[in-house]
């Protein structure tokens, strides 16, 4: 014979554990804040559930052992309203190089602000992004330093990016965004950026946008002799719409546009400039213009 008690007891305690559980997540309120000042600096903050993070690092000298990178953090969120604001400062001189954010968040509302200061010849700065799902936002901004790397991914729902370089060199600058509202912008102030005559995805200032609203600007600049910049947009699906502003020398830029309202416009000042445009299916629409001289345009429209 079962125990009539003992079941309903039992059940009761599993619903008041399940009960203790929900309230437990219901109450989750994930809070960080590190600050570091001074040598080698690394750090590391998880986070599930709630969320917010605040990592400051500031290295005002070069380490004993001159090491290959100041500054380090990582960032791990997972669920409900998420938010990060990482922010490093680098005052080395020596080319200690490596500054090195990295961000993952998944899911709900979250947001992310990343800036690294990287001034003189402190090289091999990396900000990077990776969003999965609802509200999205990043900005991630880059001052001084050179062979820096810009990386973002965002998957699902609203969307944005904004990458921001100024008085750097040799950069690489990529956006992903899937399926949502889109919107995307680069701009980076300094020389070589896509490094020089560069056609990889990893080596270029590169924007990509698969389906919804999109959007895309990149500006970027080149001066000074054997100095290039390489910039990719590519658009497929809904209301598209692209712009790429360039000035200096032997600059590069590519438009694929594939289905839907389309557009591109492309602005280039300088010398040995290059655009090519690639529109395939729906309203389509395509500006160049050019100042300068060794010059070449090249457009493909093909509206079903």
């Amino acid at each position: 014979m079962f125990n009539l008690n003992f079941i309903i007891m039992k059940k009761l305690s599993l619903l008041g554990a399940a009960l203790l559980f929900a309230a437990g997540i219901g109450f989750a309120q994930n809070t960080s804040t590190v600050t570091q000042t001074g040598n080698l600096q690394i750090a590391d903050v998880i986070q599930v559930g709630s969320n917010t993070a605040v990592v400051t690092q500031n290295q005002e000298d070069t380490p004993g052992n001159n090491p290959v990178y100041t500054n380090k953090a990582y960032v791990n969120q997972l669920g409900f309203y998420n938010n990060a604001v990482v922010s490093q400062h680098d005052e080395g001189t020596h080319g200690e190089g490596y500054n090195d954010t990295r961000l993952w968040q998944n899911g709900n509302y979250n947001d992310s602000y990343q800036v690294t200061i990287s001034p003189d010849w402190n090289g091999g700065v990396e900000v990077n992004a990776w969003q999965t799902g609802n509200y999205n936002d990043v900005v991630q901004i880059i001052y001084s330093g050179y062979t820096d790397d810009f990386y973002v991914i965002q998957s699902g729902d609203r969307h944005k990016a904004t990458q921001l370089g100024t008085g750097i060199t040799t950069n690489t600058a990529r956006i992903y965004q899937y399926n949502s509202d889109n919107t995307a912008t680069q701009n980076l102030f300094g020389s070589n950026n896509g490094f020089y005559g560069g056609v990889y995805a990893n080596e270029r200032i590169l924007i990509e946008q698969y389906g919804t609203w999109n959007n895309a600007t990149q500006t970027f600049t080149g001066i000074g002799w054997s100095h290039g910049n390489t910039a990719d947009i590519f658009q497929n699906g809904y209301n598209n719409y692209a712009n790429q502003y360039g000035t200096g020398r032997d600059l590069y830029a590519d438009f694929n546009q594939i289905g839907n309202s389309n557009s591109a416009t492309s602005y280039q000042d300088g010398e040995r400039l290059q655009v090519f445009i690639n529109q395939t299916g729906n309203s389509n629409n395509a500006i160049s213009t050019q100042i300068g001289i060794d010059n070449l345009v090249t457009i493909n429209q093909n509206s079903l």
